[in-house]
């Protein structure tokens, strides 16, 4: 039997298409998909997927997320990058990430009792339970300061944005609210210690100190933020002498503070 021409070109196009679909059907299978962000994906030999956003490359464990878990942390994450890279500004900001991307390990948890940020790199643990401080480790290493930033700053400005930008109730007050976490802190006769806002390794191995640490220092931060304003807060984080910045001895701010706290509903 002979085919015309036009039928043999018509099955020819109709064949073609069968098989871009089957081919595209097949890509679709290895990709995550985002509506919001532009997402590229990696294979590999170690990691479940490799995701790389605008500002970031996302490395995440074999067999923990799936591919909706995936998308969703890797757009929490690069939104977070820009929430705080707008906070802090082109002045404060010390990673430039339109040049050098900031890379996140998402891990299992088995090995990371802690989500951390450990020299520009950061790991996650609690993804899968919607509970990790994606935001609070990216704050580090965006205002990673020189070595005389006070602890109480470092942290307490982590926990502080994390509660404004992060979309997930994480470690130390799971979405609480902070002031009245520390108000609770306050009023059970807490120690002089904790009140002096010493180096937070002085807790090592105190756990509840430990959290009570980041929860007062947080408290205190956005207690300075809100009386003098973020500009002089971030000069404070700097390492700027408190006293210059404020008119306000460091003893004074945390009376004001205290006063403020105990007053809160």
């Amino acid at each position: 039997m002979k085919y015309s021409k036009q039928i043999v070109k018509k099955l020819t196009i109709i064949v073609l298409s069968i098989l871009c679909i089957i081919y595209l059907s097949s890509c679709q299978a290895n990709k995550v998909v985002s509506s919001k962000i532009n997402i590229e994906v990696e294979k590999s030999n170690i990691y479940e997927l490799i995701l790389t956003t605008e500002h970031a490359i996302i490395y995440i464990d074999k067999d923990y997320l799936t591919k909706p878990e995936m998308v969703d942390i890797a757009e929490k994450i690069e939104t977070g990058i820009n929430d705080v890279k707008n906070y802090l500004g082109d002045k404060y900001i010390r990673k430039d990430v339109s040049k050098e991307k900031v890379e996140y390990y998402i891990k299992k948890g088995k090995d990371v009792i802690m989500s951390s940020a450990i020299g520009g790199d950061i790991e996650l643990i609690r993804v899968k339970e919607k509970r990790s401080p994606y935001v609070h480790e990216t704050v580090h290493v965006l205002a990673s300061s020189n070595i005389d930033t006070k602890y109480w700053l470092f942290e307490g400005l982590a926990v502080h944005l994390q509660d404004i930008f992060g979309e997930n109730p994480s470690p130390p007050n799971l979405g609480k609210d902070i002031d009245k976490l520390a108000k609770e802190i306050l009023t059970n006769d807490v120690s002089d210690d904790l009140l002096a806002f010493k180096n937070e390794l002085a807790y090592v191995g105190e756990t509840k100190k430990r959290n009570e640490f980041y929860k007062l220092s947080a408290s205190l931060v956005k207690y300075i933020e809100n009386e003098y304003g973020k500009e002089k807060l971030l000069r404070i984080y700097y390492s700027e002498d408190i006293e210059k910045v404020t008119g306000k001895s460091f003893e004074d701010i945390k009376k004001g503070w205290i006063e403020y706290v105990k007053k809160s509903e």
